[in-house]
């Protein structure tokens, strides 16, 4: 696959840029969390947070 194709897979912006090597484009692209995936985590930690401020 190609760069443009994994980072789509793993739902990076289109306009984002990965420099480097191919390679190392590649392996990036593979030691990442999907995108989505980190900002619905991302969301869930902070509303947990929130509530347990409001809870204290």
């Amino acid at each position: 696959l190609r760069i443009a194709e994994l980072k789509k897979i793993m739902g990076f912006p289109e306009d984002y840029v990965l420099i480097g090597p191919q390679s190392d484009q590649k392996k990036f692209i593979g030691n990442a969390v999907e995108v989505n995936m980190a900002r619905v985590l991302c969301e869930a930690i902070c509303k947990e947070i929130v509530r347990k401020r409001k809870v204290a």
